[in-house]
């Protein structure tokens, strides 16, 4: 989305040296925002007094002139693009800016928040284009193929070959970020992409969950949230979960 073009220049109707030529004092005062007006930011849109009477010298004249400092809405909680339209459409320029959060379509985030920026000012809104869903690892993940930053594919492993040969048990399971035909896997065991993970970072609200199991056979896995490495005889970090 571009920035749409400032108002071109006008002539004003009365200038400060013109007003101190006639020993008078000239106080300048902004007014309205000249966004969507028709006239240049700078041009004069008042005077007070007004013009046409005497006055005694020394009078302090103030004039009003169309402001470049506009009205910017707090979007928050908005639509992205909705938002991106109404800040373009009111004279600054709008930077989305994609962000992982687990609450997706809306604006989390605004730079500068709601006030009256100079016209054309870069306003940075972050959102979550993601849409997480629920997974049996105590948390949402990211369906498999969604692009989020540094993704981690976490696949399910499942073995159902009868007597002991999953590790000791007649079934077994897991999900583990290692992939398919990795020689740590069993080749009893079988794996299918099941959700992309974050990796574990500084988003709100994040949660580490790992994949555990005991040495001994027959072998059990659990899958554990827990901020340090949990005790085990090993474990691995799969990511991390809203």
């Amino acid at each position: 989305m571009s920035a749409t073009r400032m108002p071109a220049a006008a002539p004003r109707r009365s200038r400060p040296s013109a007003i101190e030529a006639q020993g008078h004092v000239c106080v300048r005062a902004d007014g309205q925002c000249a966004w969507g007006t028709g006239h240049a930011v700078g041009e004069v849109s008042g005077q007070a007094p007004a013009p046409g009477n005497p006055l005694p010298v020394g009078t302090r004249i103030t004039l009003t002139y169309y402001s470049d400092q506009c009205p910017l809405g707090d979007y928050r909680g908005q639509g992205p693009d909705a938002a991106c339209n109404a800040i373009n459409a009111s004279g600054f320029a709008c930077n989305p800016v994609a962000v992982l959060h687990p609450t997706p379509g809306v604006v989390l985030a605004q730079d500068p928040p709601g006030g009256t920026p100079r016209l054309g000012t870069r306003v940075t809104v972050q959102y979550a284009p993601w849409a997480p869903v629920g997974t049996v690892l105590h948390g949402s993940a990211y369906p498999v193929g969604t692009a989020i930053p540094s993704p981690r594919l976490v696949y399910h492993y499942t073995c159902a070959k009868g007597g002991t040969q999953c590790r000791g048990l007649p079934r077994n399971g897991f999900y583990s970020a290692v992939p398919p035909g990795s020689p740590t896997v069993d080749s009893d065991f079988t794996g299918t992409p099941y959700a992309v993970l974050m990796t574990c970072g500084t988003a709100p609200g994040q949660k580490r969950v790992w994949r555990t199991w005991n040495a001994a056979s027959p072998r059990h896995y659990q899958h554990v949230l827990s901020e340090a490495r949990p005790a085990a005889d090993d474990s691995e970090e799969l990511g991390c979960v809203w």
